[in-house]
């Protein structure tokens, strides 16, 4: 008997080789499953919905976008064709290897690898900064920028604006470094509506969030907001469109502008953390109790 008991290493428990041998053979099954799901045109993992020609051969819907025939068999691709839902379903379900996999190991279903894509370490990231199109992982974001873009790096909350005026039109893309984190601040000013406009951009690597404090300050004025730090944002246009941003009279700038045309005030980025809430009847009890 003690012939045929093989250590698994992985769980540190004994199994008798056939049982061995059904993991081999699992392996082999999930092999070739991935090879079957396999997509003709990028060679990953389908995924739906599906594109099917006549013969019922699939791809991706994205890969079959342009498509006139089938990959495999040169037929037409076919319009409006119904394959049982269930095949979603596995497909959606299905681990999949993270699209950065050079680098990244990761390997999760579907559903979790999209919310994963999405703040992977090795993903591609553009510079937004005007008129740059370099593209690279995030950890070399911050070297790109303090190498080319010094001037448009803030690591102390130290904000300047130069050759700033409140009759002038202006846009801006800074890049903070806070909290070992990485965020874009965008300003505008608007001379047409009178407006200053400012929202700030987490750079995801986890799902913390973030608020950032912009402080104006002078020895006779001091004016302070707090905005939340917007997540993934698609469309820069409607960001400065929407309410949780930063938003003031132009004119309420011109205290905070310097003889040499410079606009300076000041941003802390802080981490929102989550407080247990309590009913006020508890909170009162225990204010009473404290004074007993």
């Amino acid at each position: 008997i003690a012939s045929t008991i093989k250590l698994n290493s992985i769980t540190g428990t004994e199994l008798p080789n056939k049982a061995k041998m059904d993991i081999f053979e699992r392996d082999k099954v999930l092999k070739a499953l991935e090879k079957t799901l396999e997509c003709t045109v990028c060679l990953g993992t389908l995924t739906p919905p599906l594109v099917v020609c006549c013969n019922n051969h699939c791809v991706c819907s994205s890969c079959g976008q342009a498509l006139k025939e089938c990959p495999t068999c040169r037929m037409e691709m076919a319009n409006n064709v119904k394959y049982p839902i269930v095949l979603d379903n596995i497909l959606y379900e299905i681990p999949r290897k993270c699209e950065f996999s050079e680098h990244c190991k990761e390997f999760m279903p579907g559903p979790e690898l999209k919310e994963h894509m999405e703040i992977c370490l090795y993903r591609l990231i553009s510079c937004e900064i005007l008129s740059c199109s370099w593209k690279g992982e995030y950890k070399t974001l911050y070297e790109h920028v303090k190498t080319n873009h010094q001037d448009l790096l803030i690591e102390n909350g130290n904000v300047t604006f130069t050759d700033f005026s409140v009759d002038e039109s202006y846009y801006s893309v800074k890049l903070i470094s806070s909290l070992g984190c990485l965020f874009w601040m965008y300003t505008k000013n608007d001379p047409t509506k009178g407006m200053y406009k400012v929202f700030v951009i987490h750079i995801a690597l986890d799902k913390r969030e973030f608020a950032s404090q912009i402080e104006f300050i002078t020895e006779d004025i001091k004016y302070l907001q707090m905005i939340k730090v917007l997540g993934q944002v698609e469309d820069i246009d409607k960001a400065f469109s929407s309410n949780n941003i930063l938003i003031m009279p132009s004119e309420a700038l011109v205290p905070f502008i310097d003889d040499e045309k410079q606009l300076i005030y000041k941003i802390n980025i802080s981490e929102i953390t989550t407080i247990e809430s309590k009913p006020m009847a508890e909170i009162e009890c225990s204010e009473e109790e404290n004074k007993n």
